[in-house]
């Protein structure tokens, strides 16, 4: 009877021992990994926030789409104009502005390269750069048209014009100064500077004039002519076309890894007022010194 009393004492008591030895016998076992609470993950890297070190020297490759747009001017014009110079017909009628050669565009992608330096004070960079673009756009325009008035000499007299220009642009290089605002590791600028461009251009114009006599009835009867000039042309291969571009885009730099995307745009003038203009969009990439 005494045994069966104390039993359920002993019981009590051994469930306690084991309650207050389970830390010990914890600290004995290794925890399991599902059980931990481990760190917790890093944050994302911020770019937004800091500074990059912009100063140094740089060089990389662009990759583009450029519209790139002709203006014919006066180049078939100042063929006519020149063939007519010292005649009543240009002097009363002035044949050569009637030609009016409309505009032309080409689009195609388009590649180069750049190479500049920066120099930063504060978030604030400034810097120098040069880029070449390989182009390869092409086409041509043309314009016909007559017109008849009588003339101070007593002509009834007629005009027929045809004019065609054709141009092609092969390279541009520019020279810019940038501006730039840091951002963490990104920067935001823009571009100003002079550009020179590479290309040919080609005027062809015909003139022909008929006139007779306004007034027969009168002393004395002026007698009728006519005259072509034939073919006119005016050519070259590697004509220089010079201009300006402005432009912007955003910068990334990672440690020396430089990445960019930018918008473009230049205006060039060549032979016989032939105005040349690109709008270029375009991305690169790079490495920074």
């Amino acid at each position: 009877m005494r045994i069966r009393s104390i039993a359920p004492v002993l019981g009590v008591a051994a469930f306690g021992l084991s309650l207050a030895t389970l830390p010990a016998l914890a600290a004995d076992y290794p925890v399991l990994r599902g059980s931990q609470i481990e760190d917790a993950p890093a944050p994302p890297p911020d770019y937004f926030s800091g500074s990059s070190n912009w100063t140094g020297f740089y060089f990389g490759g662009l990759a583009g789409y450029t519209d790139t747009n002709f203006d014919p001017g006066r180049g078939a014009a100042n063929l006519v104009a020149n063939h007519l110079r010292s005649t009543t017909v240009e002097a009363e009628m002035q044949a050569s502005s009637l030609l009016r050669m409309p505009a032309f565009s080409k689009r195609a992608a388009t590649f180069g390269g750049f190479a500049g330096y920066n120099y930063q004070v504060g978030d604030v960079v400034i810097g120098l750069e040069a880029d070449y673009t390989r182009h390869d756009a092409k086409g041509e325009s043309s314009d016909s048209i007559g017109r008849g008035r009588v003339l101070s000499d007593g002509y009834d007299t007629s005009v027929f014009l045809t004019g065609r220009t054709s141009a092609e642009l092969k390279d541009v290089g520019t020279l810019r100064v940038r501006a730039g605002y840091v951002i963490g590791s990104f920067m935001p600028f823009i571009t100003g500077g002079l550009a020179i461009g590479n290309g040919s251009v080609t005027s062809r114009a015909s003139v022909e004039t008929y006139g007779v006599d306004a007034d027969p009835a009168n002393d004395p009867v002026l007698q009728s002519y006519s005259s072509a000039s034939g073919l006119l042309v005016s050519s070259r291969k590697n004509s220089t076309m010079l201009g300006g571009t402005v432009g912007g885009g955003v910068e990334a730099l990672f440690g020396g890894l430089l990445l960019r995307a930018e918008a473009q745009y230049v205006r060039m003038e060549a032979q016989g007022n032939v105005v040349v203009e690109t709008t270029t969009a375009r991305v690169g990439a790079g490495i920074k010194f």
